[in-house]
């Protein structure tokens, strides 16, 4: 194999001096063990550092100092991380029983340590006191308090009865009272799935519980407790006017939002979506005491949705937010997205007052996206104003990516996790252990520049010509400062790296014919441009 590719660079300037957002990533690792890791969270510590949530069912290697349980490789426990401020492991725990143990949020409480909250089909023994005597009999709620260390404090199940047949806890949050709050659904006997809120006093000790839902599939995926003491629950619902829902469905599924006094007495509810599906994940509360919901949706402009989804076959998911007031009044809608699926994960509020939606796309230039996702699937970050007006978005260019969270730090810059597998590309300067799921994380720099040396309107940010091509080609940039190239095939196998190139000649008149992906790490940041060869 013989390679033959000239770099050239364009020495550009422009009159004009245009303001840019720069992604300055600063640190990355990827946190795991032998076998798979899901990540689900990342909160910033008091000290700087942070905590990393999901699962595990690694046993003792990599970053994992204790056994998935009760054989590694077989059934995921919660599996937390502590880092320090610049990435570096501190400590880590298991929590888990003799069957699956799925943990799905964690939330910091006022002395320090945490709650975590999940779904488990284990009985009683190793890190858990309650459930079943009978593990898989019935899947329940899991909760488990620990301190600052992560040592375990108390640990409480919800459900498990003879007269429900699944129960299921996405969120829990210290309430003012200095109790809890824990959300899910569940399917009572002969109904579908419906939303299910859970108080409890400072110990886990179940004070109440109201159950809120129709006639078809109700399903909470995020809760919280509001600034008057009730809370406000959401979820997708397919339900009609039935049972506690009274408004109607515009289509196959839509956002559903129930706000509820500090006793679980459901005060209001609101339906937002069109006729296709609308999937809710994440409630914001903003600071004029309303509502952002985030999810994603393939719904065109229909029900009370007014912005169309980019592919207009309507077989793909875009980003959808919707802005509420108090009453659940609505009061904006947005979307963003391209050609292809794009699937928000979570939203937060900035300390500008805007948001920052993270999710996962599959979509190449098109639409709101600018930067291509070669290896399918990429971490895709979008940042919007107080009114969801698009500021600036990223593609993160990683390996196999899923379930993608930001968060913002003390000092403004941002912390983004994902599961991530595989050989360091991209922003991804790490290869995963045993190159199986890790979770991985990037802290990067928040930053918006001025510069005298930008890129002209529709101009790409460097080109490869020709392309397609038979023998050889130009790769051409501007005036830039070339850390890394690397070139990729299509199952993402490096097939050629070098640190701070300069003017390389390499001949390819045997290589073999087929897609590939250009990549170079710049100090204006990273770029991937595709390469067909014939």
């Amino acid at each position: 194999m013989i390679w033959k590719i000239t770099f050239i660079l364009l020495f550009v300037v422009y009159t004009d001096v245009r303001a840019q957002h720069v992604f300055n990533p600063k640190w990355d690792r990827a946190s795991g063990g032998n076998n798979l890791e899901e990540f689900v969270q990342i909160l910033q510590t008091s000290d700087g550092g942070y905590i990393v949530a999901g699962n595990s069912n690694s046993g003792i290697s990599g970053d994992k100092t204790q056994n998935a349980v009760p054989i590694p490789g077989n059934y995921m426990d919660y599996w937390i991380i502590k880092l320090d401020s610049a990435g570096v492991k501190q400590w880590d725990r298991r929590y888990g029983s003799n069957q699956e143990d799925y943990l799905n949020s964690i939330q910091p409480t006022s002395d320090g340590g945490y709650i975590l909250t999940g779904t488990s089909w284990s009985g009683t023994g190793w890190d858990k006191t309650c459930g079943p005597t009978q593990s898989g009999t019935s899947r329940h709620g899991w909760v488990v308090k620990i301190d600052s260390l992560g040592n375990i404090m108390w640990d409480e199940c919800f459900g498990q009865s003879q007269t429900t047949i699944l129960e299921h806890l996405e969120q829990g949050q210290e309430t003012t009272d200095g109790g809890y709050m824990f959300a899910g659904h569940m399917y009572p006997p002969s109904v579908n799935s419906t939303y299910w809120l859970i108080k409890t006093n400072s110990l886990g000790v179940q004070q109440w519980d109201v159950l809120y839902g129709g006639s078809g599939n109700d399903f909470l995926s995020d809760a919280k407790q509001t600034p008057d003491g009730g809370f406000i629950l959401g979820g997708e619902s397919d339900s009609p006017v039935s049972g506690t829902k009274g408004l109607p469905c515009f289509g196959g599924a839509d956002y559903w939002i129930v706000k509820t006094n500090s006793l679980g007495v459901k005060q209001w509810e609101g339906v937002y979506g069109g006729t296709g599906i609308d999937l809710l994940t994440s409630i914001v509360l903003t600071n004029d005491n309303g509502y952002l919901l985030s999810g994603y949706s393939y719904s065109g402009i229909s029900g009370n949705k007014t912005q169309p989804n980019w592919d207009t076959t309507g077989g793909t998911y875009d980003y959808w937010i919707v802005k509420v007031d108090s009453a659940g009044n609505m009061e904006w809608d947005k979307h963003f997205g391209g050609s292809y699926t794009d699937r928000e994960c979570s939203t937060i509020l900035t300390s500008d007052n805007g948001f920052l939606i993270t999710g996962v796309s599959g979509s190449g230039i098109s639409g709101d996206k600018t930067e291509i996702s070669p290896l399918g699937v990429d971490p895709w970050i979008v940042k919007v104003d107080s009114m969801g007006n698009l500021q600036w978005e990223k593609t993160v260019f990683t390996r196999i990516a899923d379930n993608a969270r930001s968060i913002q730090t003390a000092d403004g810059d941002y912390v983004i996790g994902c599961t991530a597998a595989g050989n360091p590309i991209g922003f991804m300067t790490h290869a995963t252990h045993n190159l199986s799921n890790d979770y991985w994380i990037l802290k990067s720099g928040d930053s918006i520049i001025s510069t005298s040396v930008s890129v002209p309107d529709e101009a790409p940010d460097f080109q490869i010509t020709p392309n397609p091509a038979r023998s050889n080609f130009s790769v051409s940039l501007l005036q830039v400062k070339i850390i890394r190239l690397e070139i990729f095939d299509y199952s993402g196998r490096t097939i050629y790296r070098s640190e701070k190139p300069e003017v390389l000649t390499f001949e390819c008149d045997r290589f073999e014919r087929g897609v590939y992906f250009v990549s170079i790490k710049t100090d204006k940041g990273n770029f991937v441009k595709k390469l067909l060869l014939e």
